[in-house]
């Protein structure tokens, strides 16, 4: 049975997820829980909640979708795990495949234009570009190319395996593109132990419905929690684990009144549309019987918060730390003058390592003039080897400058120079204030 639950607020679907898990697990009440997730941060915020509300939370399985079905293709196939291709894999494969048409010949005449292209930039003016450069560079672009294929478009490369050339619904390939069928399938000739993720998921599907053994390897429960932006196959194949298993599906959903207009939030909400059409068409292909239920308010959407915020603004700063000083001001701006609250927000940056120790700092404040936010920080955690590398290579460029206050005191802030020091003994502050009083 599928059971789709869906709300506008995360913190509804989290309520949901745990109603359902501390309902009695029938069979062995050991086997852990399995949760599916679209990343391991969500795994991670959803374990901490747990265990503020319920003082523990243990014996849980998170698992992103793509792991979770090389678990059941393992198990469907032990030989599977030494064999299964991977993009490193798939590359070495191309390029054998393709110095092996360079010296032999004899390959199909739609090939022309990749052993054309070899020749022209192995000829070229680049000095010292051998033809085997040429090959692992295309290699690269190709293997690129086919491994969006396995998950976005596996129906072709089955299709391509059985001789049936074209890209689907009737197209025929232009010119440029007319060699990858053939390749592929040569590929695949060249290499019959290797095994690919579109193959063994089609495989998989069609022994769910007739192997008792892998009826059996599937959890009696499955949690998917906010899973979205996934390949349509894997939408498939967890749709139709609800033939044989209780798969309980939680999506969020964001509203944004008619009035709101951002093309931002426009394309979110096209993109939910897709999502949403995408998942009741499979549901209905797939004959999988399916509850719906609404949980949490219908109301409070993020439009008039927004709003009040002034709606998508872009805050110019002079260094990492003054953008979380900014930061901070306009978090307690909006909780101030709007409902919005701190465990309703999230924080993204591309690099957490850079951001964490100022985000201690800045938020973490515990004096009298100061507002504490709560803050927790999820994410990073580079190796030392690479924050000290990336601290020469700051202090070298910060060597050829005008040694400017705020790109010393970012250089000071990390952590191979002063970053732990500052933050065990809280003097991150002490040092903004030297240096600004010099």
């Amino acid at each position: 049975m599928l059971y789709l639950y869906e709300s506008v607020a995360i913190n509804s679907l989290f309520e949901a997820w745990k109603q359902q898990i501390s309902s009695p697990v029938e069979g062995n009440v050991l086997e852990p829980r399995t949760v599916i997730v679209p990343n391991m941060d969500l795994a991670g915020w959803l374990q901490v909640h747990l265990a503020e509300q319920e003082g523990i939370a243990s014996n849980f399985d998170f698992q992103l979708p793509a792991g979770f079905f090389r678990a059941q293709f393992e198990r469907m196939d032990p030989g599977v795990r030494g064999v299964l291709m991977d993009k490193s894999m798939l590359r070495w494969m191309i390029f054998t495949l393709l110095g092996e048409a360079e010296q032999e010949g004899g390959y199909p005449r739609s090939w022309s234009v990749l052993m054309d292209w070899i020749r022209t930039r192995a000829s070229g003016t680049q000095v010292g570009r051998s033809s085997q450069g040429v090959r692992w560079d295309l290699a690269g672009q190709i293997g690129d190319v086919f491994d969006q294929y396995i998950m976005y478009r596996p129906d072709w490369l089955l299709a391509w395996e059985r001789g049936e050339w074209g890209f689907g619904a009737g197209e025929e390939p232009g010119y440029m593109h007319a060699w990858q069928p053939s390749f592929w399938k040569r590929l695949m000739e060249r290499w019959p132990g290797i095994r690919h993720r579109a193959g063994l998921l089609d495989e998989w599907l069609v022994r769910l419905g007739t192997d008792s053994g892998v009826r059996g390897s599937l959890p009696a429960t499955i949690h998917v929690f906010n899973v979205k932006q996934v390949a349509p196959a894997l939408i498939e194949a967890l749709v139709g684990c609800s033939k044989v298993a209780d798969v309980h599906w939680y999506l969020a959903e964001h509203e944004f009144s008619d009035a709101y207009n951002d093309r931002f939030f426009k394309g979110l909400n096209t993109e939910q549309v897709e999502f949403r059409t995408l998942f009741e068409q499979i549901a209905g292909q797939s004959g999988a019987q399916m509850v719906r239920c609404r949980v949490g308010a219908a109301q409070g959407t993020v439009a008039p918060v927004l709003e009040r915020a002034g709606g998508v603004v872009v805050h110019r700063c002079h260094s990492a730390h003054r953008e979380v000083e900014v930061l901070r001001d306009r978090l307690l701006e909006l909780f101030e003058t709007t409902e919005l609250r701190p465990h309703e927000v999230a924080v993204v940056t591309p690099d957490p390592d850079v951001y964490a120790p100022f985000m201690r700092e800045v938020f973490q404040v515990h004096d009298e003039d100061s507002t504490f936010v709560p803050v927790r920080i999820h994410g990073g955690r580079k190796t030392d080897r690479v924050l000290v590398s990336e601290a020469i290579l700051q202090a070298i460029h910060l060597a050829g400058t005008r040694f400017k206050m705020t790109e010393v005191l970012d250089w000071l802030g990390q952590a191979p120079v002063l970053g732990g020091y500052l933050d065990s003994h809280r003097l991150r502050p002490v040092l903004h204030r030297w240096i600004e009083e010099q």
